[in-house]
């Protein structure tokens, strides 16, 4: 008096069977939780939304809003995601010192087709983009590449100047993807780049321990961590005074953000001052969104 079902084996009484199928199904929902929770880790989203705004906002200091956003923010988005997680894979040993573990995909064998699949989908969104833009996303992807393929990251000061100006690209290919270009655009990369400067010193102090075991000379491990937060503290000073000084007046809606993540700073809460920096930058475009739309 029995029958098979897919999830076990059903009495008549249900009883058993119910309990093991509530068993089976939540075990198989803590897996594939557990899994998800890894990819996202992997691909760093919170990253990846602070280069699209940074994208996005370039399109927007010269361009109204328009529909080539949308491909824009999907472009910078997974470009993102396909450098920093190759850099998981190139990073372990640092990464099992600073996170204790390492990410599932790094030891699964299928970071390397996550990449991929990262790099394909950038590919496909950026062949929307206008033709300077499309080619200046062609280097963006290369670079980020070559900083973990060819060690960059050892390299003392250059590791944080490449990865600065390697931003500053996202803001460049937006600006571009307005299908011209004004020498004003250039105008702004050195702001650009010193806010990624300072996002990586702020990775080289969250990950002090992880550089310093693995021997790579970073600003804290050579000087000291107390050096570090000086020299990440005084790029975000330059930043903000330079906005305020020079008039950067489409970058006013920076200035909150960046005075938060000093304060945050100052209170050696690298958390919150993380997150400070990399809502910048969609915060800012989103303001200049809704200016567009009020202008």
């Amino acid at each position: 008096m029995y029958s098979f079902k897919r999830w076990g084996i059903f009495y008549n009484n249900g009883g058993v069977a119910v309990e093991f199928k509530r068993r089976y199904v939540a075990e198989f929902l803590k897996t594939k939780i557990a899994l998800l929770k890894e990819l996202i880790i992997f691909t760093r989203p919170e990253t990846g939304l602070f280069l699209s705004g940074m994208a996005v906002s370039g399109y927007l200091l010269f361009n109204g809003p328009a529909a080539v956003m949308v491909f824009l923010f999907l472009t910078a988005f997974f470009t993102t995601a396909s450098a920093y997680s190759y850099n998981y894979l190139t990073d372990k040993k640092e990464d099992l010192v600073n996170n204790k573990k390492l990410n599932l995909f790094v030891v699964n064998g299928k970071g390397i087709l996550a990449v991929a699949g990262f790099t394909l989908m950038s590919f496909i969104f950026a062949s929307f983009l206008p033709g300077p833009a499309f080619i200046l996303y062609i280097v963006w992807v290369t670079s980020g590449i070559y900083y973990s393929k060819y060690g960059v990251k050892k390299v003392f000061l250059v590791k944080n100047i490449y990865t600065g100006v390697a931003m500053s690209l996202a803001f460049l290919i937006g600006a571009l993807a307005g299908g011209q270009f004004t020498g004003s655009m250039l105008y702004y990369v050195p702001i650009i780049a010193l806010v990624g400067f300072s996002i990586n010193v702020l990775g080289d102090l969250r990950g002090y321990d992880g550089d310093k075991h693995v021997g790579i000379r970073t600003i804290p491990v050579l000087f000291g961590f107390d050096a570090g937060k000086k020299v990440l503290c005084a790029s975000l000073c330059i930043i903000l005074l330079s906005i305020v000084g020079l008039q950067y007046r489409g970058l006013y809606p920076l200035v909150l953000p960046l005075l938060l993540a000093l304060a945050f700073l100052v209170k050696n809460d690298l958390k919150k001052t993380r997150y400070s920096i990399l809502s910048s930058q969609m915060i800012l475009a989103i303001a200049l969104f809704i200016s567009g739309f009020i202008s």
